[in-house]
């Protein structure tokens, strides 16, 4: 190409993101909109480039949200053996490839988002992702998915908050180190313009990221450089007793759409694979014959191991975890506005209270759905849903699925009425999972969670490391109740009602709530 092309075919694709020298007295101008810095990102590479190792010959890189390619051409430049740049919007692509054909550099680009990152395209030595992760819905989902196609180091560039000072005097003492997540909607990100078509969703505090790449396996933070409200943070790929769930991410067979601020399909997370649904008859029984005359030669309920205790009806009332004083009392301010007439799916059901309790209400329909605890990796199992079911001769339908393969065009369609009840702080990925409930509501959504930060103004969530939060590894969130009405209205609803639990408020600097929310 000639000067004056190379110049027009600048021109064509402005605005540009990255100051880029080509050469010959040609030099890529950052458009203004992006901010007052006209050479970035010169000076954020200088600082990466001393952090990362003194050697790349023969690595392979992966660069995440490359935009127009700066960082993807200086690692090639660095040795690297293979650099894959993979961007999301097709004019930055567009913009990284006329770069690459201008210097005549070997780039591999395409155009996919984090979401669709796949291990058939690594393993790669170092990826880069600079610039990403404060655009994303589902910021740890993403951190999975590259943590299982890197094996050496991952470098991560974001906007950070400042961690909390002990003498905070907006929280409570929650005995142990305050990881925080902020829902920041769509708004700029520190002195971050808003650019049309890229959003932004949630900002981690320092520590909060810190403990996401140790969560997803990054064990070691080797470099850090932080200043302001932006950080780098270099992570080594080591593995955690809390390891990513490669079986969920194998599970999940659809592509997630496309576009960092379009994604609504999420892979399971913390549960592990499904293969099959089980075998129903119309009145959702299981017809699995074994099963069913373990049911009849058991000696009762007494064998199995409840989390639930449900009044079968005779005088016969399982030993439950959690008592049914307590199950009565939420029930009461769970079904407040009634549900005689209605159809409802109870997601999370485990041994099935609120699934029963719902039925005896008068709701049309119920269905019972879980993987978690009937044959993923929780301690519970159906046998106690089975067993009450057919004690109280049920109708409730009941189905084996994880909440991330919950859709309205295979299970039985929308319903009135959607209990999501002590699962949101169980996902990884919380607001993928309120997208995935929301897809299944015609009017009303009911969540009960656990919920911290709730004196703040500003809509947070607590990130629990392995078993913080109750000793269990398995919880991972607690949003305060302003994040949960942000993120809710998000997805489409309207109105609300939070109530506070009757028995868990305040006590020993833990909350939870009940939340009603209407699309109307």
């Amino acid at each position: 190409m000639t000067k004056s092309e190379i110049l027009e075919r600048i021109d064509a694709l402005k605005p540009w993101f990255h100051s880029i020298d080509l050469g010959d007295g040609i030099r890529i101008q950052r458009d203004p909109v992006h901010g007052p810095d006209t050479t970035y990102p010169e000076n954020l590479w200088e600082t990466i480039k001393e952090l990362l190792p003194g050697n790349l010959q023969g690595l392979r890189v992966l660069d995440v949200g490359c935009n127009a390619g700066y960082f993807s051409v200086e690692m090639k430049r660095a040795g690297a053996s293979y650099v894959l740049g993979i961007e999301a919007f097709p004019q930055y692509l567009a913009q990284a490839k006329l770069i690459r054909d201008i210097l005549q550099i070997d780039l591999d680009l395409r155009e996919l988002n984090v979401y669709q990152v796949t291990e058939d395209l690594g393993p790669f030595d170092i990826t880069l992702f600079l610039g990403v992760l404060y655009h994303l819905k589902h910021p740890l989902l993403a951190l999975e998915i590259l943590a299982n196609v890197t094996k050496g180091i991952l470098v991560v560039e974001s906007a950070v908050l400042p961690d909390f000072p002990a003498s905070n005097s907006q929280i409570r003492d929650y005995g142990g180190p305050i990881y925080e997540l902020r829902f920041v909607g769509n708004e700029p990100v520190g002195n971050e313009p808003e650019v049309v078509g890229l959003q932004n969703w949630f900002v981690p505090s320092l520590s909060c990221l810190r403990a996401f790449l140790q969560t997803v396996g990054f064990k070691h933070i080797i470099a850090e450089s932080a200043a302001y409200d932006r950080a780098i943070l270099v992570a080594s790929r080591t593995l955690r007793w809390r390891e990513a769930d490669d079986a969920g991410l194998e599970s999940y067979p659809r592509e997630i759409a496309k576009g960092l601020d379009s994604a609504t399909l999420l892979r399971p997370l913390v549960n592990s694979r499904e293969d099959s649904l089980p075998g129903l008859d119309s009145r959702g029984n299981s017809q699995n014959q074994d099963f069913n005359e373990t049911l009849e030669n058991s000696s009762g309920a007494g064998t199995i191991r409840w989390f639930h205790s449900i009044d079968l009806g005779d005088g016969t009332i399982t030993d439950g975890y959690k008592p049914l004083a307590v199950l009565r009392d939420e029930a009461a301010i769970i079904f407040r506005h009634g549900v005689s007439g209605k159809s409802v799916l109870d997601i999370g059901a485990w041994d099935g209270f609120f699934s029963f309790e719902a039925e005896r209400r008068g709701a049309s329909k119920v269905l019972a759905t879980d993987h978690f605890c009937w044959s993923g990796p929780g301690w519970g199992t159906k046998q106690g849903f089975d067993y009450a079911h057919k004690r109280l001769k049920s109708s409730v339908l009941s189905l084996d699925v994880d909440v991330f393969d919950l859709d309205p065009r295979i299970f039985l369609g929308k319903f009135d009425i959607v209990l999501f009840l002590g699962v949101l702080y169980h996902l990884k990925d919380p607001f993928g999972g309120l997208e995935r409930a929301s897809a299944m509501t015609h009017d009303l959504l009911i969540v009960e969670t656990e919920t911290a930060f709730d004196s703040m103004d500003t809509p947070v969530m607590r990130y629990y490391r392995d078993a913080e939060l109750n000793n269990d590894p398995s919880n991972f969130w607690a949003p305060n109740i302003l994040c949960l009405e942000s993120m809710l209205r998000e997805i489409g609803f309207k109105r609300f009602e939070f109530t506070p639990h009757p028995y868990v408020h305040d006590a020993q600097g833990r909350s939870r709530y009940i939340i009603h929310a209407w699309r109307t």
